[in-house]
């Protein structure tokens, strides 16, 4: 089983690009890296930006219900609620609504957070420097599994401006797992190249 990390389509067998999105899927195991990355700009499958900076980026799906949790909790002790117009406005509303508008700063914060890093990942695809890179460990976690697949990390190295960098990738299906010292591509920023991603990504694409 493997999963197109472009649009979250799931495959039984192993191909080179997804029936859906056109989007180009992780080789087989094997010493073949696969097709290098597109020449930069590169046309990115419509739904990748989607997934990553909402409905698979957590950080940004956790601050969503905690903004939505602040604000429906503290509107009513807001000096204009039909409660507190009746009762008044007292210490104790003060205190709930100051704890609420922690929340509501803490999830705006969280927010911010997620969509830059969201928004780094996606450009890193989209213009991001390739470079070789070799697996140098793969990790599967039986306690940490979806479906009753284990949850993989993918360690790796790679060359760029004179050193040596290392990333990893998550993922939790088995047929894109592949092994230690075989050759992966890898997309990174410039600026720093240790905010990096393998090419083409996996399952679990996260933004480092």
């Amino acid at each position: 089983m493997i999963t197109c990390a472009w649009c979250g389509k799931v495959f039984n067998e192993l191909r080179e690009d997804c029936a859906r999105c056109g989007g180009a899927l992780p080789p087989p195991d094997g010493a073949d890296a696969g097709a290098p990355p597109p020449p930069v700009p590169r046309v990115l499958p419509t739904d990748f930006r989607r997934r990553v900076l909402v409905t698979r980026n957590e950080t940004v799906l956790a601050a969503g219900l905690l903004l939505i949790f602040a604000t429906a909790s503290a509107w009513g002790f807001l000096p204009f609620s039909p409660r507190v117009r009746q009762s008044g406005f007292g210490i104790q509303e003060g205190y709930f609504l100051a704890l609420f508008g922690v929340f509501f700063l803490f999830g705006a914060a969280l927010l911010w957070f997620g969509l830059r890093r969201g928004m780094r990942a996606v450009r890193i695809v989209e213009f991001g420097e390739a470079a070789g890179g070799t697996i140098i460990a793969v990790t599967r976690d039986a306690f940490k599994s979806l479906g009753g697949r284990p949850h993989t990390v993918i360690s790796y190295i790679f060359a760029a401006d004179g050193e040596v960098h290392n990333g990893e990738a998550h993922t939790c299906d088995d047929a894109v797992a592949r092994e230690a010292g075989q050759p992966v591509h890898v997309l990174y920023q410039a600026s720093n190249p240790r905010a990096n991603v393998i090419y083409p990504p996996v399952s679990r694409f996260t933004a480092f």
